[in-house]
């Protein structure tokens, strides 16, 4: 799991059609993002978050962590608070809920 999201980090391309409201990220910030995760990315190991058992695949230290979901087959954002996981509602591919904290 470790190596597919290493390769989901060093394939991402930022996807931008030009119809988004707003001015799109700067490479630099891209660039520093895909940095950051290389660098929280963890040998994957389980937890229970709710009643479902999930993958940690990242944590960046600074209370956010990167969870895969068997059952969703889906990567999702989790929030480190009081000492406990908190589904935070960020799904999707593992570099853009990384890139949401």
């Amino acid at each position: 799991m470790r190596q597919s999201v290493s390769d989901e980090i060093n394939n991402y391309v930022y996807p931008y059609s030009g119809v988004e409201i707003g001015n799109p990220k700067s490479p630099e910030w891209i660039a520093d993002q895909l940095r950051q995760m290389r660098s929280a990315l963890v040998n994957p190991y389980w937890t229970t978050v709710g009643n479902d058992r999930c993958v940690i695949v990242a944590d960046d230290g600074r209370n956010y962590c990167l969870a895969y979901s068997s059952k969703l087959d889906e990567y999702f954002l989790l929030l480190r608070k009081n000492g406990s996981l908190i589904d935070i509602n960020v799904y999707g591919d593992a570099v853009g809920c990384f890139m949401a904290r």
